[in-house]
């Protein structure tokens, strides 16, 4: 009994690490100290989330079926339409699927850190609310992380912790900071709040299904694996500049009204 709990500890702390290489990561590229009690509510309730983000995710999955709508393709088994160029073989069903399930957990992760950090009085700057969404979507990929590794046979718990870390673990907190930018830049402009934040949504909901469905492809494309890789590559230099330019807009706004 004392192993088994001492076992699943372990694969809980192991959860954990991805998560917290790329938090430090982002804390240092902040560049000032947010407060750490806040952090870590942020990082958990990311965590949380997961919870609703599956409820709504069997909500919408179950309504499909009711409707007698099935995705035969979503389960890893992707016709290989990279190697060619008709791109029509991936069924309108599978795309509609992969959306909404990355939708949910977009819109997810951004309701509950929203509503933490929204009239917290450390959240004095645009770019907060990218460093909080990245956080959050962290912990987000902590909790996902965790029931991966539990579920996966012992021997291959290191090798799905090393692809998560450079995967799923670095999407997440790729498409929450785009969402964070577009939050950002709603309360430097203070208006058109819904427009930016649906816009965010709507470009950080491609971004992960994309990838989704990349990863679903790993096994039947060699392709996949280099556009996999381009896209990974690509949201980092993206995100980066999205760092600097709420950054810019946030200080010329700000010497105008001095």
């Amino acid at each position: 009994m004392l192993e088994s709990i001492q076992y699943f500890s372990m694969l809980v702390f192991l959860g954990f690490i991805p998560s917290l290489i790329w938090l430090s990561y982002y804390l240092y590229k902040d560049g000032h100290n947010e407060p750490k009690k806040v952090l870590m509510q942020v990082f958990f309730l990311g965590a949380l989330s997961t919870l609703w983000a599956l409820f709504f995710e069997a909500v919408f999955l179950r309504l499909l079926r009711d409707f007698g709508i099935e995705c035969k393709d979503c389960d890893g088994a992707i016709p290989d339409f990279l190697s060619s160029a008709d791109f029509k073989i991936l069924s309108t069903v599978s795309f509609l699927i992969f959306f909404g399930l990355a939708f949910i957990e977009e819109f997810t992760k951004y309701l509950i850190v929203k509503a933490r950090i929204i009239k917290e009085k450390t959240f004095d700057e645009p770019v907060d609310a990218m460093i909080y969404l990245v956080v959050g979507a962290l912990g987000f990929a902590a909790a996902e992380n965790i029931g991966y590794i539990i579920t996966s046979d012992p021997s291959d718990i290191l090798n799905v912790l090393y692809f998560r870390f450079f995967t799923a673990t670095f999407l997440h907190a790729m498409a929450s900071a785009i969402v964070g930018y577009f939050l950002a830049l709603s309360i430097i402009h203070k208006k058109n709040h819904f427009l930016f934040i649906s816009f965010g949504l709507v470009v950080a909901t491609i971004s992960h299904a994309m990838f989704n469905i990349l990863v679903s492809l790993l096994e039947d494309s060699s392709l996949a694996i280099l556009y996999l890789m381009v896209l990974l590559i690509f949201l980092f230099h993206f995100v980066s500049y999205l760092f600097e330019r709420i950054k810019k807009i946030h200080y010329h706004m700000r010497s105008q009204d001095q």
